[in-house]
C-alpha cells in the first residue's frame, strides 16, 4: 500500500479521531434514543466528516445492506463499521415511517432532519455521549486520506490455500488408500 506523502495534510479515518469501537457504539445506543442523531454520531466518528457535509447525506448514499456510506463532498465511501450498521438501518427505517404520513414529502436527507440544516446541532449530541467529534479539516479541501491511497496486487501469498479435507481424493489418500 502506498499512502500519501501529503498525509499530514488530508483528513478521514484514524487521522486524530476518535475510533468507533463497539463500545462506544453502545454508549451512543445507551444515551440516544433517536435513531437519526445517533447514526450521524456514529458516522462522524467512522468517516471522520465534518457536521456540515453529513448534514448533505441523502438516504441513497447508504448502501441497502448498510455495509458502505458515501459522502457526496468528499467524494468518498466509508465502509461502515459492523457494530454501526444497525445504527444506520435504524435511521433509514425511521424516514421510511415518515414517507408513510399522508400530505408530507418524503424525507431526502439522512442526518439532516436530526443535527440541523448545516449539523449544528451534532455537537450537542456528541456531548450527550462524553464523545470529541473529529477536529476541523486540516487540509484545504477536505480530502480524505484513502481515496488517494493506492494498493498493488503482488502475486498469490505464498503459503497458498489449504487442502480441502472434505474432498474424496484427499480422504483417500489422508486413509492410506490407493486413489
Amino acid at each position: 500500500m502506498n499512502v500519501p506523502i501529503d498525509l499530514d495534510l488530508l483528513d478521514g479515518p484514524g487521522l486524530g479521531t476518535p475510533p468507533l469501537t463497539p463500545a462506544i457504539t453502545a454508549r451512543i445506543r445507551d444515551r440516544i434514543a433517536h435513531p437519526q442523531r445517533a447514526a450521524a454520531l456514529a458516522a462522524a466518528l467512522f468517516t471522520s466528516t465534518d457536521a456540515s457535509s453529513l448534514a448533505r447525506v441523502s438516504i441513497e448514499h447508504l448502501s441497502p445492506n448498510a455495509t458502505y456510506l458515501s459522502i457526496p463532498t468528499a467524494y468518498a465511501f466509508y465502509a461502515v463499521p459492523p457494530h454501526a450498521r444497525g445504527l444506520m438501518r435504524a435511521a433509514r427505517e425511521f424516514l421510511r415511517l415518515h414517507r408513510s404520513e399522508s400530505g408530507r414529502k418524503p424525507p431526502r436527507y439522512l442526518f439532516r432532519p436530526a443535527i440541523g440544516k448545516d449539523g449544528q446541532h451534532l455537537p450537542e449530541i456528541a456531548m450527550t455521549c462524553d464523545i470529541a467529534l473529529p477536529p476541523p479539516s486540516r487540509g484545504h479541501f477536505r480530502q480524505p486520506w484513502h481515496r488517494h491511497a493506492v494498493c498493488w496486487w503482488v502475486a498469490d501469498p505464498v503459503h497458498g490455500p489449504e487442502p480441502d479435507m472434505h474432498d474424496d481424493h484427499m480422504i483417500t489418500r489422508t486413509l492410506g488408500r490407493p486413489p
